[in-house]
């Protein structure tokens, strides 16, 4: 819906490319609004500074769905980080290079 306040600001994926598999990971910036109705401060300097990883709750189904409206099905992140900005390049440029890398430990107990 393009009446609809933006949710995410700004958006950089970084994917993460294991032997038997590959992850995307989004790394966005929420607008002040949806911080707000996620209860999080509107002060963006107030996140933590790697990033906040949504695994769930109502901003999940969101962020998915405004993916589905702008990529193809195979790119759908499947992991979300909140960040306070977009990390900038000493060249000036945005780029995933300096995003933090999610890792996935697989959970070997039972």
């Amino acid at each position: 819906d393009t009446d609809s306040a933006p949710v995410v600001i700004s958006c950089l994926a970084k994917v993460l490319s294991r032997e038997d598999r590959s992850e995307i990971h989004a790394y966005c910036v929420l607008s002040d609004a949806a911080l707000n109705e996620l209860g999080i401060t509107s002060s963006k300097d107030k996140l933590p500074k790697p990033g906040m990883l949504i695994r769930g709750g109502a901003i999940l189904p969101l962020l998915r769905a405004r993916c589905v409206q702008m990529v193809k099905a195979a790119c759908i992140p499947t992991a979300f980080v909140i960040i306070p900005s977009l990390p900038i390049s000493p060249a000036g440029k945005q780029g995933s290079q300096q995003l933090l890398t999610l890792v996935w430990l697989e959970n070997e107990c039972g």
